[in-house]
């Protein structure tokens, strides 16, 4: 254990640096603002607001749910030690990489065609969890539910951009990121309160692959980006 989270200091640390070095030498001049920056009444976009936040909560409920329990379910369903260990990693070096290639993703689809592909295969990984339980099938499955809510993460963060003009981005990515906070409590404890009551993932995983359903749904009425950046520009005159 010592050895590992000496292991993870190191790699932050490292990481840290590098980072702060990229950012010395980008030559990127950051001025402070003038002014508070407030929406008008036509840039708010409320429909939109709580749309695109629910699509984000549901698949964050789930990925966070599998993000921070991946172990547990794995052994629930059989798995041996190792497997859980190194399918744990896979499942998080999935999300990572999904949540770069959902923002690229953008660029090629529509944004409810990427949201509500992201969510169906979410969904399918917790319809094979369920119709077919096993050790193999929960790596697989959960990675599935994983790179569904890591697309969602690089979605969400692209479309803040398109639903709204660049100097509302933080303020608005800030509102919709409470529902990430919220799906950090919501699901996770959930699971982990049903399986003390039932000494499995079983209704866990039913309740994320219905939260993925409707997420499907919520998703598609989502606006595509062409006519969001009109309304943008209609409601900037």
């Amino acid at each position: 254990m010592r050895a590992t989270l000496g292991g993870f200091a190191l790699v932050l640390a490292v990481t840290g640096a590098i980072a702060a070095w990229l950012i010395a030498h980008s030559g990127v001049t950051l001025a402070a603002a003038a002014g508070t920056i407030a929406p008008d009444e036509a840039e708010r976009r409320p429909a939109v607001f709580w749309r695109l936040s629910i699509v984000f909560f549901l698949a964050a409920s789930a990925g966070l749910m599998v993000l921070s329990q991946a172990a547990g379910i794995i052994t629930a369903y059989g798995g041996a030690s190792a497997l859980a260990v190194y399918g744990t990693t896979f499942i998080a070096g999935a999300i990572a990489v999904a949540r770069v290639g959902g923002g690229w993703t953008v660029d090629w689809l529509t944004i409810p065609a990427v949201a509500a592909g992201a969510h169906a295969v979410a969904l399918s990984g917790n319809v094979a969890l369920t119709l077919w339980p096993g050790p193999g099938v929960s790596v697989v499955a959960l990675a599935l539910v994983g790179l569904g809510y890591g697309v969602i993460s690089g979605v969400t963060a692209a479309a803040v951009a398109v639903y709204w003009r660049r100097a509302l981005y933080g303020r608005m990515a800030s509102r919709i990121n409470m529902a990430w906070c919220a799906a950090a409590i919501v699901l996770p404890i959930t699971a982990g309160y049903l399986f003390d009551l039932t000494g499995g993932y079983g209704p866990a995983i039913l309740i994320a692959a219905g939260g993925n359903a409707l997420g499907i749904l919520v998703a598609l009425g989502l606006p595509r980006q062409r006519a969001a950046q009109a309304e943008t520009e209609l409601a900037q005159g």
